[in-house]
């Protein structure tokens, strides 16, 4: 059975939301804004803190 790659997608974006997000680093060991989800979810780290914040 092939599993969607995309999977739970949908769960971190609503958890960008609803959670947090904080400064750590992917898996290619760039720094990033890692959002707080049982989903792996990066976002680039050149969007300013404040932006996240106030789309929160």
């Amino acid at each position: 059975m092939n599993e969607d790659k995309n999977s739970g997608a949908v769960q971190c974006f609503l958890d960008f939301f609803r959670e947090r997000f904080e400064c750590d680093k992917s898996d290619n060991d760039s720094y990033c804004w890692k959002i707080i989800s049982d989903v792996v979810g990066y976002i680039d780290i050149e969007i300013p803190f404040e932006n996240l914040q106030q789309l929160r």
